[in-house]
């Protein structure tokens, strides 16, 4: 073994603490020294050619150096001893400069301690074993992560270079935070007129693949080997838009423009700005609208009330017709779920939607309409429904237009059911009703009345007749009530009460003091129906008003029209007289723990007992659906059919069910839901086609907006005076007036983006290139390196309050960017309340510099500001400008001449020192400038120089891609002098603002270093790869995993079959934390194992050196 020892000096960096002679000297009389040799600055030419001389005359074996930072000198001193044929792992170097001259003042005792680091290195370096690089190949591909001028620029600078390069960017257009500018600085282009050829260009260069509205969302491999998964949401406009801006047009829903900063608005379907690539329209559909979401049939209630308010009320309706082909019904009778949902309610009150809904309804119906086109069968499967109503003919009607040919089977002689049979008129007119019904009739539904199965036809037969089957017959038995008295004249159900009252029949034994027994919808129109008929009525109820199954509002009108209602109260029995009702005897209740149904139990009072006198009972305590006739299909215990709560089929093959029979009581809206979606299940079926696919909600409800929203009054139907509607059985609301019913509209929210009101699609009908239905797709692609230039975000002003930020007055500089920009929401007008401001102040470092804010400069506000002084003058000349400053920092080229330029234009520099105060304080129409030193100032405008801050989605980027953050908050480059464009993850680089503030030319100069840092290793097709990496002895592995938690590369993987861990070599950057870790020694470091590292050890200690 022959090791030869050299000791730099590095001028007097370690010369003038280490006495480097008589550390070679004594490096010399260590075992196995061959040479020991000092010299002034071993790192240079002939330091390195007096190594090379040794290694070939003297016949080294091993090469020891001892000088300074190993990470940079190291490699250098590697490949000296590779020239030579040395294999450049039985190289070793010492530190002598980091960890003897720079820490020691001590001349002796550095000297001292780099014996002793010497003598370690060279007790090692007899141990080092040849080790061999691997050699990866790498995918000729790259990917580019942000699509600003920084992306633009290293995605183009790779392509040409004959590379393919996939450029993602989160939003809908490239062209990052320069295409908001107006100017750049210091020369004042048009920052459109110099951004956009460039995204034009890279939009259309053969090589580059745009993937805009995209995000990575994980990425997995090694440098040359990248797996990058990125997630495409979904545009809802399909490639072969043109950009055209008709959907725009017609589009209801406007938002804040995120591009203008929320200076002006934009529609739900959008371009970001004129000038985006590509300019294809994006559909902003943030989550589903809570109304939406709520309504058990799915009526995109948003998207009429959109419509409502843009006055296009017969669009609206065709888009509720869509799946409730009952709007003027519901419009009345549905107890809208969706307003208990609304987010409009978190700021006052919900927006009266059902009222909306017949507000279009009566409007369209009263204005005339042409009658719908009469649906067309070109399907030979024949389709039976049971019952027709809400359930039945919605089912029906959908699976009509599917082109099915249907029949409907009815036991009434009117299709309706109770829709047309039992609503009293002073809900739900019956003409009003009829209307509907009428609709859904003149698209050619079959109906066959008069026929109940069971009797009049067998189900049996029905199933040899058709080829599906759906059982929709309601709920229209009424519950008897278990007490003595319930066969005395003079009492009735109330089912057949309201039937006998809508139809206009005699009501023999009818008296005039009523108890209404019950609490339900049949209980309350029971008891309005009967004060109407001139009668004294009492509704009976067991529990409490908040149990009451009634709607709030349905209790309140029937109080409000002066019934009595008795709570907590339960008849024992009916008492009579001759045959004939005389009263109702009661016991008072308690309420106890909740049932079945979630209510409070009701438990009678011991003793309580009491009369009510009245001469008729109308019993309303329930309804049960009729099962004559059903009796193949399961049954619940408690009297409803059993059906699959999401496709509605039965224990039957091709019969399905819903509605009141299925669900018992429910609503009309519940039933109609469950006809579509029997229609949806019933075409899947005879299709052959999964009936579950798809089927369940996976939506997220949106929330409220953000914002302050004002406080607009909920606009209620207005209603008839009590004393006077209950004479007659006239509806009781009247509809709202046109401006009233776009005014109730307008208080939406807009809460879930786009309304899906479909305007878009009738509007593109030529191309059809909106496509609602699309999905977020997942794609993977195989890269060999990747540039991170995701940009950065502003800091927030709102964070330091003593500013006064309010969007108005006071503004951000790329606030003011938009404003004065030609293709801005004022076209490039600087006006504050409708006028020129004459009096405005900047103020730099808001953000930056302070402790309060960030400790860094952001290098651009200094020089963003006095351009934007300049542009201020340019357009209002004989405005005062002053700049509040705390160091003008014009560093780069052009710039102090356009300082000391904006100066002799008349703009006044007031400087102010970090720790000084400054407070903008409003007042009436302008604000109070009030900086320590100086007098208050009134100004008109104030703007605010807000620093540049890591983007907010920067730590999932760090996680995603395996990269690291400086203390700051940007990603962190592998060595700021000699590599600020790579990371500590080889394969990966940085470019843009994303590693630090920086303005447009050092941006671009980045990027297009990055770029070809990216593109060496595709050039040269393979890259070597460290062999210093851990070896796991399968052996001795335990599976205990401790070790992949620990390492930050990702290099640890669980082979479950084996049960043992195993080490990608590529990944793996040798750092030992898994080894020193792992609690079996299973695993070993190539170049620093055991022996090798105890023996270092060893010739430290030997040498004596403690401290």
């Amino acid at each position: 073994m022959k090791i030869g020892v050299y000791v730099c000096e590095c001028g007097i960096n370690i010369g003038a603490t280490v006495n480097a002679e008589k550390v070679a000297e004594y490096a010399t009389s260590l075992p196995d020294v061959a040479v020991g040799r000092y010299y002034k600055y071993m790192c240079s030419d002939p330091g390195q050619e007096l190594i090379k001389k040794d290694i070939k005359e003297r016949g080294l074996d091993r090469v020891v150096v001892a000088s300074c930072s190993p990470r940079m000198h190291e490699p250098t001193f590697r490949a000296v001893v590779e020239d030579c044929g040395l294999n450049p792992y039985c190289f070793e170097m010492a530190n002598i400069r980091e960890q003897c001259s720079w820490v020691h003042t001590d001349k002796e005792k550095a000297t001292k301690k780099a014996m002793a680091l010497i003598a370690g290195a060279v007790a090692r370096a007899a141990l080092l074993e040849p080790l061999q690089k691997k050699e990866v190949p790498v995918t000729p591909q790259a990917l580019v992560i942000g699509g600003g001028i920084a992306g633009i620029q290293t995605a183009l600078e790779i392509a040409d270079k004959g590379f393919k390069v996939y450029l993602v960017d989160r939003s809908p257009s490239i062209g990052g935070r320069m295409a908001q500018l107006d100017k750049t600085f210091p020369t004042l282009d048009c920052s459109a007129c110099i951004l956009t050829p460039k995204m034009v260009d890279v939009a259309r260069h053969p090589n580059v693949e745009l993937l805009t509205y995209s995000e990575v969302v994980n990425v997995d491999g090694y440098i040359g080997n990248f797996t990058v998964t990125v997630k495409k949401k979904p545009r809802y406009v399909i490639d072969v838009c043109t950009g055209c801006g008709e959907c725009a047009t017609v589009c209801p829903v406007e938002f804040p423009n995120e591009f203008d900063l929320g200076l002006s608005t934009r529609k739900a379907i959008y371009v970001p700005f004129p000038q985006a690539v590509p300019l294809k329209y994006t559909i902003d559909k943030r989550a589903k609208s809570p109304c939406t979401a709520a309504c058990p049939a799915g009526i995109a209630a948003h998207g009429y009330i959109a419509l409502i308010s843009q006055r296009k009320y017969k669009e609206a309706l065709e888009l509720v017709r869509d799946v409730l082909p009952f709007p003027s019904i519901c419009g009345r009778g549905c107890h809208h779920p969706c307003e208990a949902e609304c987010n409009r309610s978190e700021v006052d009150e919900p927006v009266n939607v059902r009222s909306l809904k017949r507000f279009i309804a009566d409007y369209v119906r009263e204005h005339g309409e042409e009658a719908p086109p009469c649906a067309v069968c070109n399907k030979e499967d024949r389709i039976a429904v049971i019952g027709a109503g809400p359930a039945g003919l919605t089912c029906g009607l959908r699976l009509l237009r599917m082109g099915y040919p249907v029949t409907v089977f009815d036991s009434g002689s009117e299709p309706g059911g109770l829709l047309t049979s039992c609503i009293p008129e002073f809900r739900i007119p019956t003409d009003v009703a009829q209307y509907d019904i009428d609709w859904i009739l003149a698209q050619g539904l079959d109906v066959k009345g008069n026929t109940t199965v069971g009797k009049d036809v067998s189900f049996a037969d029905l199933q040899k007749e058709y080829k599906a089957i759906f059982v929709a017959v309601g709920a229209q038995g009424s519950t008897a009530l278990k007490v003595d008295g319930i066969n005395l004249d003079g009492v009735f159900y109330g089912m057949s009460f309201l039937k006998d009252v809508k139809k206009k029949r005699s009501l023999d034994n009818f008296g005039k003091k009523v108890a209404v027994i019950g609490g339900g919808n049949v209980a309350v129109d029971s008891a309005r129906s009967a004060l109407r008929l001139g009668a004294d009525v009492t509704i009976l109820y067991r529990r409490s008003r908040q149990e009451m199954p009634a709607h709030t509002w349905e209790i309140e009108d029937t109080e409000e029209e002066g019934i009595t209602i008795r709570y907590l109260v339960s008849p024992v029995r009916i008492l009579g007289k001759n045959g004939k009702v005389t009263g109702v005897e009661c016991i008072r209740m308690e309420l106890g723990e909740p049932d079945e149904s979630g209510r409070r139990r009701p438990i009678p009072v011991k003793g309580s007992e009491f009369v009510v006198d009245v001469d008729t009972v109308i019993l309303a305590i329930g309804q049960k659906p009729e099962l004559t006739g059903f009796e193949k299909i399961d049954a619940a215990s408690w009297g409803t059919i059993t059906a699959d709560p999401v496709t509605l089929e039965t224990n039957i093959p091709g019969v399905f069910a819903g509605g009141d029979i299925v669900r018992g009581p429910s609503s009309i809206i519940e039933a109609t839901a469950d006809g579509n979606r029997a229609a949806v299940s019933i075409d899947r079926y005879l299709r052959g086609l999964d009936l579950y696919e798809d089927r369940l909600p996976d939506h997220d409800i949106a929330e409220k907006p953000e914002g302050i929203f004002e406080h607009q009054k909920r606009n209620p139907l207005p209603k008839r005076d009590p004393a006077k509607r209950i004479k007659d059985f006239e509806e009781i609301e009247y509809n709202y007036d046109e401006e009233t019913a776009v005014k109730e509209a307008m208080r939406c929210l807009n809460c879930g983006g786009c309304s899906e009101c479909m305007e878009c699609v009738k509007a593109c009908s030529e191309l059809q290139a909106v496509a609602h239905f699309m999905k977020e797709e997942f794609i993977d692609l195989d890269v060999g390196v990747i540039v991170v230039a995701t940009g950065f975000d502003l800091f927030d002003p709102k964070k330091k309050p003593e500013y006064g930020y309010d969007g108005h007055h006071v503004i951000t500089g790329l606030e003011f960017e938009r404003l004065v920009n030609a293709s801005g929401p004022t076209g490039g007008k600087i006006n504050v309340d409708d006028k020129e401001p004459k009096k405005v102040v900047f103020i730099q470092c808001v953000g930056s510099r302070d402790k309060q804010g960030n400790e860094y400069c952001s290098r651009v506000c200094c020089m963003y500001t006095a351009k934007q002084a300049h542009l201020v003058k340019e357009k209002i000349p004989d405005a005062e400008l002053t700049v509040f400053y705390t160091d003008v920092r014009a560093f780069g080229k052009g710039f102090e001449e356009f300082y000391n330029r904006v100066q002799r234009e008349g703009v006044t520099y007031r400087r102010r020192e970090l720790d000084d105060s400054i407070d903008v304080i409003p007042n009436e129409n302008h604000v109070l400038v009030r900086a320590q030193g100086y007098p208050d100032m009134k100004a008109d405008l104030v703007i605010l120089a807000t620093g540049i801050v890591p983007r907010e989605d920067t730590k999932e980027l760090v996680r995603i891609l395996n990269i690291n953050q400086s203390a700051d908050g940007f990603l962190l480059e592998a060595h700021p002098k000699l590599r600020p464009v790579d990371t500590f993850t080889d394969g990966i680089f940085l470019a843009g603002c994303c590693q630090s503030p920086k303005d447009i030319p050092d941006t671009v100069a980045q990027a297009s270093a990055a770029a070809v840092r990216a593109a060496t290793p595709l050039a040269q097709g393979m890259v070597e790869v460290e062999a210093i990496s851990a070896a796991i002895d399968e052996n001795m592995c335990a599976g205990c995993r401790v070790c992949e938690g620990l390492c930050e590369y990702s290099a640890l993987t669980f082979d479950p079959e084996k049960k043992v861990m195993t080490v990608n070599d590529v990944m793996c950057k040798g750092c030992g934390v898994c080894s020193s870790a792992c609690p079996s020694g299973a695993i070993a470091m190539n170049h620093f194992n055991t022996k090798q590292m105890l023996a270092q050890i060893g010739g430290i200690i030997e040498r004596g050196w403690t401290a």
